[in-house]
C-alpha cells in the first residue's frame, strides 16, 4: 500500500500561512493594543495618558497632586473644596480605601469614580440596594451610543472601536426603580439603540458627595482627542465645584494578581480581536477540518477490486471464423464482418443503414471523415461478397484486410 503523505504536506501549507500572516502583521509599522487596558501612562488607544495629560496640564502645579497609595497619601483627606477623581474600570479597592474616599467626602471633598464597576461604591452609599433581590447596575450591550451630561445634546458618538470595526460593547447604566428612595441626583445619561440609560449620578456625603459615572471609555486615548468628547468630558467636570484635583494613580510594588484584567485580554478574544490573527485562525480551523475528514476517508475499509468478466466474444469469433475457414464456407464469415461493421457504425456513429441513399452516404462519410465513394464502395462491396458463395482464398483475405484498413480511416 503506497503511504499516505497528505498529512506532511497539510501542515506544510498550514505552517507557510501561518508564517506568512505571522510576518505581515509583525512588518506593519503601528501595532497597537485594542484591548480595553485602561493604563493611566499608556499609548494605546484604550489607555489615559492623554486624559491625564490635559487635565494635569489644566491646573497649576500647586492644584493638581498624584494619589499614588491611598494608605501613604493622606494630604487630600485634610482638604476643603478638593476634588478625587478615579478613572478605574475595575476599581478593585478595599474596604480601607473605599472608607477614606468616603472620609475625604465628609470632609467637604467631591469624589469622581468613572468605572464599569460601581458595585462596591453602591454597596457603601446604598447597601439596600446591591443584593440578591436588587441590582443597582445593569449592562446594555450597543456598537454606539450617545451620552450627554446636565441636559446636553447627545452629540459625542461613543463606539468600541477595533481599528475600523464597531464590535458590540457591555456599557452599564444604573438602575435604581426598585431599590428605596435615597437622596441622589441623575446628572447624565446616554442614549442607545433608541432608549435613554442614566450613566452619571450624585450623591450627597457629608458636606461633600460622590459621584459615580459608569463610562470610562469617554476618556480613552482614543475618543477623549475627538473634540465633541473633549467638551463632554469638560462639560462633566464644570459640573463639580472644586479648586485643587488629585488624581487617583496607584502604583504596585507587586503585581495585583486582585486586579482582574479584562476578558478580552484572554489569547482567543485577542486573536479574534485583530482581523488577521482571526482570519488566520479561521483558516487554521478549515484546514483542519479538511485534513481530518481526508484521514478518515483513507482510513475507511478499502473496497475490494472488481474484476471484470473478459470478453470472450472475440475469441468465440474467431473459432467460428476458422470452423467457417476450414470449411471453405468463407461468405458467412464475410457477413459475420459486415455485420459487426454495421453495429460498429450504428452505436460510435450513430449511422443505421436501412435503404440508404446518395444524401445518407454523403452525411455518414462526413461523420466518418472519408469520401462517400470509398464508403459506399465498402458495403456494397461486403453486400456482393456475403452472397458470394464461390470465394476463394485469396479473396477471402483481400476482403478482410480491406475492412481492417476501414477500420482504421474511422475517426
Amino acid at each position: 500500500m503506497r503511504r499516505d503523505s497528505s498529512a506532511p504536506l497539510a501542515f506544510g501549507i498550514i505552517a507557510v500561512v501561518v508564517a506568512l500572516i505571522a510576518l505581515l502583521i509583525y512588518t506593519q509599522e503601528d501595532r497597537y493594543n485594542w484591548n480595553p487596558s485602561f493604563q493611566q501612562d499608556g499609548v494605546n488607544p484604550y489607555d489615559l495618558s492623554l486624559f491625564k495629560k490635559t487635565v494635569a496640564a489644566s491646573y497649576l502645579p500647586a492644584n493638581f497632586h498624584e494619589i499614588k497609595n491611598l494608605y501613604s497619601d493622606s494630604t487630600f483627606l485634610e482638604l476643603q473644596n478638593g476634588l478625587v477623581v478615579s478613572i478605574d474600570p475595575y476599581f478593585e479597592i478595599d474596604s480601607i480605601e473605599i472608607s477614606k474616599l468616603l472620609e475625604t467626602a465628609r470632609n467637604g471633598n467631591q469624589v469622581f469614580i468613572s468605572t464599569i464597576k460601581p458595585a462596591k461604591m453602591l454597596e457603601a452609599l446604598r447597601p439596600s440596594c446591591v443584593t440578591e433581590n436588587f441590582n443597582s447596575a445593569n449592562e446594555k450591550r450597543a456598537k454606539t451610543i450617545l451620552p450627554s451630561v446636565n441636559g446636553e445634546e447627545k452629540s459625542p458618538g461613543i463606539s468600541y472601536m477595533i481599528r475600523e470595526d464597531k464590535e458590540r460593547f457591555a456599557w452599564t447604566y444604573f438602575d435604581f426603580e426598585n431599590c428605596p428612595d435615597e437622596e441622589f441626583e441623575i446628572l447624565g445619561s446616554f442614549e442607545a439603540i433608541g432608549e435613554n440609560y442614566t450613566n452619571f449620578v450624585k450623591f450627597d456625603y457629608g458636606d461633600g458627595a460622590i459621584y459615580l459615572h459608569t463610562t470610562p471609555l469617554i476618556f480613552t486615548n482614543f475618543h477623549f482627542k475627538n473634540k465633541d468628547v473633549f467638551a463632554h468630558s469638560q462639560n462633566i467636570f464644570d459640573l463639580i465645584p472644586h479648586q485643587k484635583m488629585f488624581y487617583l494613580d496607584p502604583e504596585y510594588s507587586e503585581p495585583d494578581y486582585s486586579k482582574k484584567p479584562p476578558v478580552s485580554e484572554s489569547p482567543l478574544r485577542f486573536i479574534l480581536s485583530n482581523p488577521p490573527l482571526k482570519w488566520a485562525w479561521y483558516l487554521i480551523i478549515a484546514l483542519t477540518i479538511i485534513y481530518v475528514f481526508n484521514a478518515v476517508r483513507r482510513s475507511q475499509k478499502s473496497i475490494p477490486v472488481f474484476t471484470l468478466p473478459e470478453n470472450e466474444t472475440a475469441n468465440y469469433l474467431d473459432v467460428v471464423s476458422r470452423l467457417y475457414q476450414k470449411e471453405g464456407n468463407h461468405k458467412h464469415i464475410i457477413g459475420i464482418q459486415e455485420k459487426l461493421l454495421k453495429r460498429h457504425l450504428r452505436n460510435k456513429y450513430r449511422l443505421h443503414f436501412n435503404n440508404p441513399d446518395q444524401g445518407f452516404y454523403i452525411d455518414a462519410a462526413q461523420r466518418l471523415q472519408m469520401t462517400p465513394e470509398y464508403l459506399k464502395q465498402t458495403l456494397v462491396m461486403l453486400e456482393r461478397a456475403k452472397n458470394n458463395s464461390t470465394l476463394s482464398d485469396e479473396e477471402f483475405k483481400n476482403i478482410i484486410d480491406q475492412i481492417k484498413e476501414f477500420y482504421q480511416k474511422c475517426p
